[in-house]
């Protein structure tokens, strides 16, 4: 299995397609894992070269030390030492969710790095001290549930939230519900307490200065997202949003033919 050592983790990562063709990064959200974007690839065929990782925390990726210490500059870091050694650079980024939101502090840290990014039901942060104050709170609260409630438990009260009403009635939510299962809540937690959104700097005073095309994915009934996208776009210059209908806050499970087309015509866009 291809692994990659640096700092206190094993990255597991796996490379599609031939290396000659556009670069992909594919970044996932919390509790998930590469297998979250596959439908997607097989779905773009053979005509681009994707890098897919279990971020910290999840998947296969393995912590060497006990504590996951790293927060997310830390992070982007060791993933820019990653891409350098695979020779993987001048890529298209694409995340979702919490994999937005880092894809999102690697183009504004790292632009010259990357062709484009695609951002899924993705934010900048928040803009406040006070909102990432509360925030912290609320994810230390989680952390903690993480570490002291039933797995099973914490996975079904996690997507009992709104923002995955459609998603909990997609024929295919026990598949994803068993893919969750595999991750390990200790693990899960210190992910939350070193950067989640509440310890993710705001990066909303940024989006201007951002030159990298920007393209925003969104679901049509997933209110929260459509509001922080469309408030994004007064924020940025190059940038596109892609509003889907029927559909919430994961577009690339609930609709993946929708999300492949959209992709597609952006990296078309932007060779």
């Amino acid at each position: 299995m291809p692994r990659f050592s640096i700092n206190q983790y094993e990255l597991y990562y796996e490379l599609w397609g031939n290396e000659n063709h556009p670069k992909l990064f594919f970044l996932h959200g919390f509790m998930g894992s590469l297998d979250d974007f596959k439908t997607i690839i097989e779905i773009l065929g053979n005509q681009f070269c994707c890098l897919l990782i279990d971020l910290p925390g999840h998947g296969q990726t393995q912590l060497l030390a006990p504590d996951l210490s790293d927060g997310i500059h830390e992070i982007a870091e060791s993933l820019m030492a990653f891409l350098t050694h695979l020779h993987f650079t001048h890529s298209h980024l694409i995340g979702y969710s919490m994999g937005g939101r880092l894809a999102l502090y690697l183009a504004c840290r790292f632009p010259e790095q990357f062709k484009s990014v695609s951002l899924e039901s993705a934010s900048p942060g928040l803009a406040t001290a006070p909102e990432r104050c509360q925030r912290q709170q609320k994810d230390e609260q989680l952390a903690i549930q993480l570490e002291t409630s039933s797995w099973p438990s914490f996975l079904s009260q996690w997507y009992e939230q709104p923002i995955f009403e459609t998603l909990r009635r997609h024929p295919n939510f026990g598949l994803l519900l068993e893919r969750r299962s595999q991750n390990r809540p200790e693990e899960l937690a210190q992910v939350l307490r070193k950067w989640g959104t509440g310890h993710q700097p705001s990066l909303w005073e940024e989006l201007s200065q951002i030159q990298l095309p920007l393209h925003l994915i969104v679901g049509a009934l997933d209110t929260k997202f459509m509001g922080i996208n469309q408030n994004m776009l007064s924020h940025c210059q190059n940038v596109q949003l892609s509003v889907v209908p029927d559909c919430g806050h994961v577009v690339h499970f609930e609709q993946p033919h929708v999300f492949a087309k959209l992709l597609n015509a952006h990296l078309t866009a932007h060779p």
